[in-house]
């Protein structure tokens, strides 16, 4: 068998405290085969000496293991004799990364004296693995040099509003134009009247701030759900604004050679604002703004007409897609459906007015993800829950699908 002996002065010892995590996952096999799975998923991010700190702490818990049949300070017991032990891990491309994946066949024995080695063979093949993967014996990564600069200054606040949508950045395509959002104070949301300055930062002239619109469409979280243009993402950009007058939003297009609106996507019956763009550019997601402002301030546009406020679960009302091109739109999902498809889960679910956020596209463009909401904001009757369920749904409206929750700003 293979020895890996390790030496206190290579390196300063990793506190076993740190280590305890990796061995509350009760596994009636033994501490040694959760410790595994758990250190071939860590090794992979964490610096080679950390590495082999652990691994010192484990050939230690291996022998006590291996000699005792008292419970381990995890309590971990001897581990059963198995036939066999772990294959060779298994490498392969996840995310851009490497990930290593241990596979273990385990099987019950009737003898008694089958060695109890195997703690020990285990961690050679843990030593094997976090060689393997270690980053020492991977291509690194080009070297950068991170730069922080301040590109606006001044008594105003510039903003871009937090990534709410796949893929949305600042920049434009070639990099030159930072778009953002110039307002006179951020410590409280908007009034209806209070409107924001729509900014280019031109990088190529000394960061200068060229302003070219405004939109009444806003808040300090979302901005107004800025989004370049996949199909000509060096000169348009959607934003959405609202008339002052009715109350109702809409999205526009924008462009910066033009120095003018493109498109207004307006329509009467439901006003809405784009909700996340395809990663193509061939369409966005409508939301009722004014239903998020009355069920969740935060997310919508004060002053907003809500045309679904006396329903808690409209038929009218829910996702909407927006075709870039024709302008068609088409309802999704309504809240009605979402309705009946979170009882199925919870049949005794009550609440007072669905809405939903995080609308997001996946990169085919053939799919979203969504999270359906309710009791966010305003009175609760008793025994009433919040509501925070995720979602999915495919672009042609079939397969609505409630997921498990993962945590909120997801991303694809």
């Amino acid at each position: 068998m293979m020895q890996f002996p390790f030496h206190a002065t290579m390196i300063q010892l990793v506190s076993t405290a740190k280590l305890r995590p990796l061995f509350e996952e009760k596994d009636e096999r033994s501490p040694i085969m959760t410790f595994g799975s758990r250190l071939l998923r860590y090794s992979t991010r964490c610096p080679l000496s950390h590495v082999a700190n652990i691994l010192q702490t484990l050939n230690d818990l291996a022998w006590s293991v291996g000699r005792s049949n008292k419970p381990t300070e995890w309590g971990g017991r001897r581990p059963r004799p198995i036939h066999r032990v772990p294959a060779a891990p298994r490498r392969e491309k996840q995310m851009g990364s490497i990930v290593a994946q241990q596979r273990t066949n385990l099987s019950k024995t009737k003898s008694s004296k089958m060695s109890y080695k195997f703690p020990c063979f285990s961690i050679g093949m843990c030593v094997a693995t976090i060689l393997a993967c270690s980053p020492g014996t991977q291509a690194q990564p080009p070297s950068f040099e991170l730069k922080v600069e301040q590109v606006t200054s001044g008594t105003k606040h510039h903003f871009f509003g937090y990534i709410g949508q796949c893929q949305t950045i600042p920049w434009n395509s070639s990099g030159r134009y930072i778009l953002g959002m110039e307002i006179d104070g951020i410590d409280r949301m908007p009034e209806p009247e209070d409107a924001a300055t729509i900014i280019l930062i031109d990088t190529h002239d000394g960061n200068k701030i060229v302003r070219v619109d405004k939109t009444h469409a806003w808040n300090p979280q979302q901005g107004t759900m800025f989004y370049w243009n996949p199909s000509a993402a060096e000169t348009q950009f959607f934003f959405n604004d609202r008339d002052v007058m009715s109350g109702k939003v809409f999205t526009v297009l924008y462009d910066i050679e033009k120095k003018r609106r493109l498109r207004e996507y307006r329509y009467d019956d439901t006003p809405i604002g784009n909700g996340g763009v395809a990663a193509d550019g061939s369409a966005w997601l409508g939301l009722n703004y004014g239903r998020l402002a009355r069920l969740r301030l935060v997310t919508g546009y004060p002053g907003s007409l809500d045309w679904s406020k006396d329903e808690i679960a409209p038929k009218n009302d829910g996702i909407f897609i927006v075709d870039v091109k024709t302008g068609k739109k088409r309802l999704l999902v309504s809240y009605r459906q979402l309705e009946a498809k979170l009882k199925e889960r919870d049949p005794d679910m009550e609440h007072t007015g669905l809405f939903t956020n995080h609308t997001l596209w996946n990169r085919d463009c053939d799919r979203i993800y969504f999270f359906v909401r309710a009791g966010w904001s305003g009175p609760r009757r008793k025994g009433m829950k919040r509501i925070n369920v995720p979602c999915s749904i495919r672009a042609d409206g079939t397969g609505l699908t409630v997921q498990d929750f993962i945590g909120g700003h997801p991303e694809w």
